[in-house]
This record gives structure tokens, C-alpha cells and sequence, in this order.
């Protein structure tokens, strides 16, 4: 636990280091206050059954003939006295934890901005080796688990840890015999509930977030084939998230069951505790002036150290319950505060006004045994058309030319000078990219097309202008709000090709100077993707393209295409040339239409 608290710790940044300080100095003085307010007690209740003493006790006496009170109105001073201190104790530990919640929710905050930034700064190849459900899980409810899982139990167990250490130390003082029996009893009653606890726990904690991961997974599959699913007659969804959800449920269900245990057990074993205390100074001392200051200072002092150690109790079992969480979220919190800040790519500035030449570019995937090799070169305002069959490595080298995937080997050259595009944002921003899959914001028109990017007046023209160019002026006329009109989870209220469209506008919207299509137009019909092409080209005449697709009259109308066979460049030509060669011939045949 020590270890783990020194872990979390090194995240912190120097403001979050003097928040958490300043906790402990509060939770400090609220344990010091803790102490008085018991301590209080003592004079009010040894007054109330002896009033002798105003006359006998000399530290009495001098009080009293300061406050200058007769007898009945020194007891009741000390009784509001007493009643005052517990409340003001009171008010500074109800501070102190709301203190406490306001600081790890506020890490929690900046921890899961920092998480998500983590990731969205993370290479286009570090996606296809993730689950995404659980990179959204971790963003939000494991690195909520590091915080209120781990650290703010350590900030809680450490508050109750000193609060109960200074009256303990006070009652070992008091009365030293009657509290080592009853700190053995308590000591010996949590340790044998920890022990036979302990071992179940930690196998609640292994199997917790699998549990979770599990009932999200099904959940997130089953709405992906939401429509498919409609005409399927079976129950194996539904199945896998019952299953996955009642584990989840059941670690839940445990966890609580053995937390809460020993508090009610707790509390007949402490009442007990105390007859049997009352009974031994009962056969002790006659006197009933000095067993009851005794019973109450006791009572009062076990009312705030049970609670203390069953809150202890419970940290603990919360700490072991998220240690599973811990160990997927924690190494990449570290390399979050390890990594510097990249370097600006502001001073390297790429020209692209001539060509761009790809030499010997290689690539192959971990369990593939094929190797992508290519050599080609684009020419401003070229419209190039890739094509060959499935797998043949079209997509991983626009991957690697467009800077998403690294190449094992070769180089890019453009206008002779050579770059490196991998994660280079000022190459990045040169491109404008129509992936394979649409995939359309929750949102309005407007930040579906900008990505929620703030727009001047220049941005409001050119997305007018774009609307017209990718032929959507129709969709506007039809919503009052325009491009404010909200079009639902994953484009709901669109057609497959207006979500098409979109997805092109939002390409053209940063004004790009290669637009790259990976079967982006596969949505559309024949005659809606000539259009959008020839208003792009019209439009946009230095603007080079990058076409893959499998339609025969898109290829037709590229000046130069590249045909890949076994992941190699078999040749570069026009649709015309390549038409004479038989392995291009039976592509087309087989593949296009």
C-alpha cells in the first residue's frame, strides 16, 4: 500500500503535491480537535456526578475564580464547553473530507483529460493493435478507480490511522490496563476478518475489471451489428452480456458484504466490551463518581475509534478490490509524466510544388509473412489511381504515405528533399484523408464536417462552398437549423451516401493539398462520385488526388495509375497502356465493375 501511495505520488504535479499536503495538515488538526473534544468530557461528566470537586480540585478552583461561576453554572459552562468542541471537531473533519473529495475528483479530471490527450497523441498504428472499448474505459472509469480506489482511500485511512492513535495514546495514559484489553479484543476481532477475507477479495479484484471489460464488450458488439442483428434469430448477445453483467454484479454484491460485516458485528462486541469494562470497575470501586467519568470517557472514545477502524477496514478491502484496475491504468499515467512535450515541427516546413517520390518503401505486418514493397511518384495536381486485389498492401501504403504507419525501410522524397511523414504534423496537415469506414459525430452538420474546430468567417465560406462541391445543398433545405441541425448517433437521420459526402466535405475543409480516397466513394452511386470528382478537380485544379477504388469509370478518368500485384508496383500507367497487359486485364475482370 505504501508503495502504491509512493507510485501515485510521483504523477503529481507540484500544485496537486501542496493540495494533498494541505489535506493532511487538515486532517491533523481535525485528529488534535478529535482528541480535545474527548478529552472535554472528562471535567463535565467527573462534575456531574462529584460537584464537590468545584471546591476540592485546584486546577477547578483557579478556573472558577477566574470565570467567577457558582457551582451549577461552571457545570453547565463545561458542558457547553465540551458540546461546542465536539461540534467545531465536527465541522473541520465534514471541511477536511469534503476538501479531500473536491481534490481527487479534480485529479480525476485532469488525470482523464490527460489520459485522453495521451492517447489522441498516440500513432495511427497504436489503434490497430488496441481495443478501443477498453481505451474508452480506461479514460474514464479506471483512471476514476486509481484515484478513488487507491488514493483517496490512503488519505482516508491515514486521517482515521492518526485520529485514533492520539486517543488511544490518550486512554493507554488514562486508563492503560482496561484499554489493552480492549485494543487485544478489537486488534484480534479485525485481524481474523481481514485474514479469511483477504484471499476472497483478492480474487474479486482479479476477476472485477474482466468482469467489466467483458459486459462492455457485448454491449458495444451488439450495437455495431444493430441492423444485422434485427434479422438474426438468436440470444447469444443478450447471453454473453447476462453472464458478463451478473459476474460483475455478484463482484459488486461481495465486495460490499464483506465490508460491511464487521461493522455490525462490531457493535455488539463493543457494547459488550463496556459491560464487561463497567462490571470490573464496578468490583474495583464502589464509587459510582468515579466509574461513570471513566464509562464516559471511554463510550465517547469508542465512538469515534470503532468508526475509525472499520473505515480503515474498509480502505483496505477498496485498495485490494482495485489493484487489478491499478496495474492496466498506472503504466500509462507514468509515461504520461515522463514524456516531454513533442517538438515543435513549425521550423521544418515541407514544399510540395513539384513531386513527391516513394523509394523502396517496405512494410509487413507482424503475422504476415508478405512483405509490401513500392516504389512511385506523384506529381502536382496528379489524379492517381491505386488499384489491385484485396490485401495486395493498397491501404498500408497510403498508410505509410499519408504518415499514419512507419515503414520498415525506404524514403519519401518531396521536391527532392527527403522527409520523414511518419507523425510529422506539418506533412499531416498537407492531407486531406476519405477512409473506407464512415463514421458520423453524434453531433450537428457543422462539427461533423470541422471536428468542432472553432470557425472564422473565411471557415463559413469555405464550407459553403464545400457544400456545393460535394453536392449536399439539398440536405441544408431540408433542416430549419442548417449546419446546426443535430443528425443523430452515426449519421441516423442520413443516407449512406449523404454520410458518404460528409465525410468528403470533411476532408476538403482543411484545404489539403493531396486528398487521398480509400474506396471513399464506394457509398455513392456512379453518377454522384463522377460529380463530386469533377467539381473537386474543377475546383481545386492544383490539388493532387490518391484514388483507390474498385470502379472501373473512376480508374478510367485517373491520368496515371499505380497497379500493385503481391504487394509490389507491377506497373505505373495510364488506364489505356495497362489495358494491354493480361495480369491487369484479369484484375479488372474479376474485381471491377
Amino acid at each position: 500500500m505504501k508503495s502504491k501511495f509512493k507510485e501515485i505520488y510521483f504523477l503529481l504535479n507540484k500544485r496537486n503535491k501542496i493540495k494533498l499536503y494541505l489535506s493532511f495538515i487538515l486532517i491533523f488538526f481535525s485528529s488534535l480537535l478529535d482528541l480535545i473534544g474527548v478529552v472535554s468530557v472528562l471535567p463535565f461528566l467527573s462534575l456531574l456526578v462529584e460537584p464537590e470537586l468545584i471546591n476540592t480540585n485546584t486546577y477547578l478552583i483557579q478556573i472558577n475564580s477566574y470565570l467567577g461561576y457558582d457551582d451549577k453554572e461552571l457545570i453547565i459552562f463545561f458542558g457547553t464547553l465540551s458540546f461546542f468542541l465536539i461540534l467545531l471537531n465536527q465541522l473541520l473533519r465534514f471541511l477536511s473530507k469534503i476538501y479531500t473529495i473536491y481534490f481527487c475528483r479534480n485529479l480525476i479530471f485532469e488525470m482523464t483529460n490527460k489520459v485522453f490527450d495521451y492517447y489522441l497523441s498516440k500513432p495511427y498504428d497504436f489503434f490497430l493493435k488496441q481495443n478501443q472499448q477498453l481505451l474508452v474505459q480506461k479514460c474514464t472509469t479506471y483512471v476514476e478507480n486509481l484515484i478513488s480506489g487507491n488514493l483517496s482511500p490512503f488519505i482516508l485511512i491515514s486521517a482515521q490511522l492518526l485520529t485514533t492513535s492520539i486517543i488511544f495514546i490518550f486512554l493507554v495514559f488514562y486508563q492503560t490496563q482496561i484499554i489493552l484489553i480492549l485494543t487485544f479484543v478489537l486488534m484480534i476481532y479485525y485481524f481474523l476478518i481481514y485474514k479469511n477475507v483477504s484471499k476472497k477479495y483478492n480474487l474479486i479484484s482479479k476477476n472485477y475489471s474482466n468482469y467489466f471489460e467483458s459486459f462492455a464488450r457485448a454491449l458495444g458488439d451488439a450495437f455495431g451489428v444493430i441492423q444485422q442483428l434485427k434479422f438474426a434469430d438468436n440470444n447469444y448477445f443478450k447471453k454473453r452480456f447476462k453472464n458478463s453483467s451478473a459476474l460483475y454484479r455478484n463482484a459488486n454484491i461481495q465486495q460490499n458484504f464483506f465490508g460491511m460485516l464487521p461493522s455490525y458485528v462490531i457493535e455488539a462486541v463493543a457494547y459488550g466490551t463496556i459491560l464487561i469494562i463497567s462490571i470490573i470497575l464496578f468490583f474495583q470501586s464502589d464509587k459510582l463518581s468515579e466509574i461513570i467519568p471513566i464509562l464516559g470517557v471511554i463510550a465517547v472514545s469508542l465512538r469515534r475509534i470503532i468508526p475509525g477502524l472499520q473505515e480503515i477496514y474498509l480502505q483496505v478491502l477498496q485498495i485490494r478490490f482495485h489493484s487489478e484496475v491499478y496495474k492496466k491504468i498506472y503504466p500509462d499515467l507514468k509515461k504520461i509524466v515522463k514524456t516531454k512535450e513533442a517538438k515543435s515541427d513549425k521550423k521544418n516546413k515541407i514544399i510540395f510544388s513539384d513531386n513527391i517520390i516513394c523509394e523502396n518503401i517496405s512494410y509487413s505486418y507482424k503475422k504476415s509473412k508478405s512483405e509490401i514493397k513500392i516504389n512511385s511518384k506523384f506529381n502536382k495536381g496528379d489524379f492517381v489511381g491505386i488499384c489491385g486485389k484485396t490485401g495486395s498492401g493498397k491501404t498500408t501504403f497510403i498508410n505509410i504515405f499519408s504518415g499514419l504507419i512507419k515503414p520498415k525501410k525506404g524514403k519519401i522524397y518531396c521536391d527532392g528533399l527527403e522527409i520523414r511523414t511518419y507523425e510529422n504534423s506539418i506533412w499531416k496537415k498537407k492531407i486531406g484523408y476519405v477512409p473506407q469506414n464512415r463514421f458520423i459525430l453524434n453531433d450537428t452538420i457543422l462539427h461533423n464536417v470541422s471536428l468542432g474546430k472553432n470557425l472564422t468567417k473565411k471557415d463559413h465560406e469555405n464550407l459553403k462552398k464545400i457544400w456545393k462541391i460535394v453536392d449536399l445543398d439539398n440536405l441544408l433545405k431540408k433542416y430549419d437549423k442548417g449546419f446546426n441541425t443535430f443528425i443523430g448517433d452515426n449519421g441516423l437521420k442520413l443516407s449512406g451516401g449523404q454520410e458518404q459526402k460528409i465525410i468528403i466535405a470533411r476532408a476538403l475543409f482543411n484545404n489539403p493539398e493531396i486528398l487521398i480516397f480509400d474506396e471513399g466513394t464506394n457509398a455513392l452511386d456512379v453518377l454522384s462520385e463522377k460529380k463530386i470528382i469533377n467539381n473537386i478537380r474543377k475546383k481545386y485544379k492544383e490539388l493532387t488526388i490518391i484514388l483507390i477504388t474498385h470502379r472501373l469509370n473512376a480508374l478510367k478518368k485517373c491520368n496515371k495509375i499505380i497497379f500493385i500485384q503481391n504487394s509490389r508496383v507491377k506497373k505505373i500507367a495510364n488506364y489505356t497502356t495497362l489495358a494491354k497487359e493480361k495480369s491487369f486485364k484479369k484484375l479488372i475482370f474479376n474485381n471491377y465493375n
